[in-house]
Formats: C-alpha cells, structure tokens, sequence
C-alpha cells in the first residue's frame, strides 16, 4: 500500500506493484424495482443505456411485467395470491405475495 500511495504522491500512473491493486475489485450493482413505480423505474433506467448494472423488475401484476424491456430480470410474485392481477395498491396484499414467493 505504501509503494502505492507513493505513487499517487510521485504523480505516476502506473503502481509498481500489482498485487496491491488486485484487493480491489470492480463493484457489483444491483438496481431492484419493485412494483409499478419501481418496474417502470428500472424499465426508465434500461432504456436510457446506464451500464454496470443489473436491472431488476418485481411485480404481483403479470401484464405490467409484460411491457418492461425483456433485457431485465423479470420476477412475478405472489401468484398465488393475486393470480398475476396485482395487488391493487394495497401493501398488506404486496406484503403476502412476497411472503408467499418466498417460501417458494
């Protein structure tokens, strides 16, 4: 780390030793949206080109999932429950069919 930081200090670009920077990896990006407002988010987010990402849709309503870009996971939960009609607004419905997935 000191060869490193000197470096840094000395304005050189290239560090002398390479394992130092191996500790140090790429970050790992996960963006989840979760129902309408989240899917519709994530789907803004895909098709504006933002790399680096991995782009989630989860939703209880089927035909929602249906019109988010096929390029981003897509996770229908809860069907079971709302038979992939969506849970209406209603937060302790979205709360079971999370559950329910879950479990599964």
């Amino acid at each position: 780390m000191k060869s490193l930081m000197g470096d840094i200090l000395n304005n050189n670009s290239k560090p002398n030793n390479k394992n130092e920077n191996e500790e140090f990896s790429a970050p790992r990006i996960m963006v989840i949206g979760a129902g309408g407002a989240g899917c519709n988010t994530v789907n803004r987010i895909s098709n504006m080109g933002v790399a680096g990402a991995q782009l989630v849709a989860v939703n209880t309503d089927k035909q929602h999932l249906s019109i988010i870009n096929d390029e981003l996971t897509k996770i229908l939960i809860g069907k079971s429950v709302t038979r992939g009609l969506g849970a209406g607004g209603y937060p302790e419905i979205g709360r079971k069919s999370a559950e329910v997935s879950r479990k599964a």
